[in-house]
């Protein structure tokens, strides 16, 4: 027996929003829920916050039943796209068994944050008894340090500044927990303390893409620069599938520098990697402006092909001097200059689906909130293509980072890609 549920609420209450989304996810239920999935945008912060939102959700809840999740900044469901909410999934299933775990300080210890939540996981892995285990984790995503009374800094013209922001940017992130999310650092601990045959699969959490701060939910308790993992087994059959939509224009570069954890590239053939990136664009320095910097160069940003020859970009976050900061990290030598239109991101979906067969029962999606940006109204498009792929209950959480590994393979840990979970009907 399966049931799976996905609602939305858009009271403003936050308190109230919990009681609702909850409300509405049970009324479909005719068994108690074995986890609940909560998401929320950043505006609960200051419309009662977010224990009260837990609060609200526990008053209609079990105590019993687990609930991870975290903010995003924005989700789409079968019904529609949402930029303000919350949104809840509940699932049954009589063969899951499921666990939580939590680890702290990701961007300051990731491989601390990632052992202490497979240490809270680790009953859950070796008792388990079903024939397919995968972690669901939502995970505190990059942050844009910021001086106080200060803008975040997005292109930094300043030559002397430009040649601290190595160390600036490190600094911030191991000291102040604000910079650089090291995602796949946390998850490859996770996964090596647990085991290989596990499969790993969500998103890091972001505010309304200020990247000032995140949050991320277990039960009633809120955290910040963390991670949750929820433990499946199941003997149920499980999809994964990744589309980007970017492909090579036929540009590349080697002798690739990087800084910073893979974040930062510094050159690139030799020559400073953001004039040589604006160089190959044919764009003149005058085109960088922060108003419009994400937007201009989400269709052409580098990338990389990772170990199973899938493109992996690494869009531009900001511009510090002559260093191009990427949210994700560089793991190659040779990068090559992508392209993409509006027509070819939601190509991704496509690719992502390109799999599927039979009879689903849920998917969760993550899709960079990038995506949701640039396309718009389109997005609307992206939900008619699953609809028609999926006949199920969805949610499309759109992030700041999309991670993914099948058992016994790479950590893969994304940026404005659409990535798919489904469980089989």
């Amino acid at each position: 027996m399966f049931e799976a549920a996905v609602e939305i609420s858009r009271e403003w209450d936050a308190y109230t929003a919990g009681q609702e989304v909850a409300t509405k996810v049970l009324a479909k239920m005719t068994q108690k829920p074995k986890f609940v999935l909560l998401f929320a945008t950043i505006h609960y912060e200051k419309n009662g916050g977010f224990k009260k939102l837990l609060e609200g959700v526990y008053s209609k809840l079990p105590e019993d039943v687990p609930l991870v999740g975290g903010t995003y900044a924005g989700f789409s469901n079968n019904d529609g796209t949402y930029t303000r909410g919350v949104a809840g999934v509940t699932i049954y299933s009589d063969d899951m068994e499921v666990s939580v775990g939590v680890g702290r300080n990701t961007k300051r210890s990731p491989q601390s944050a990632g052992k202490q939540c497979a240490n809270l996981l680790m009953e859950w892995y070796n008792k388990s008894t079903g024939k397919n285990k995968v972690i669901l984790n939502f995970i505190s995503g990059v942050t844009m340090p910021r001086a106080p009374g200060m803008n975040r800094i997005v292109v930094l013209t300043n030559n002397i500044l430009a040649r601290f922001s190595i160390l600036l940017l490190q600094v911030s992130s191991l000291v102040f927990q604000k910079g650089i999310a090291r995602e796949e650092e946390v998850l490859e601990e996770l996964k090596q303390d647990l085991g290989g045959d596990v499969a790993i699969f969500g998103g890091s959490t972001v505010d309304n893409n200020v990247f000032s701060r995140s949050y991320e939910f277990k039960n009633k308790e809120v955290f910040s620069n963390s991670i949750v993992g929820l433990g499946i087994s199941t003997n149920r059959d499980l999809y994964f599938g990744a589309g980007t939509g970017f492909v090579k224009s036929g540009l590349h570069f080697d002798k690739v520098q990087t800084r910073a954890w893979g974040r930062m590239i510094r050159w690139m053939d030799g020559k400073p990697a953001v004039s040589a990136y604006l160089d190959a664009l044919g764009w003149s320095r005058g085109l960088v402006d922060e108003k419009m910097f994400h937007r201009r160069f989400i269709f052409n940003p580098l990338g990389y092909e990772n170990d199973e020859g899938k493109i992996c970009p690494t869009v531009p976050g900001a511009f510090l001097g002559n260093n191009y900061v990427s949210g994700g990290p560089v793991l190659s030598q040779r990068l090559y200059l992508l392209r993409a239109n509006g027509a070819d991101l939601l190509n991704a979906v496509d690719e992502a689906t390109a799999k599927m067969d039979g009879r689903y029962s849920f998917a969760l999606v993550t899709s960079c909130a990038s995506r949701l940006e640039t396309l718009g109204t389109q997005e609307n498009t992206v939900r008619e293509k699953l609809k028609n792929k999926i006949n199920a209950p969805f949610l499309i959480l759109y992030t700041t980072g999309e991670n993914y590994c099948l058992p016994k393979g790479k950590i893969n840990n994304l940026m404005v890609t659409f990535n798919l979970f489904a469980l089989r009907g």
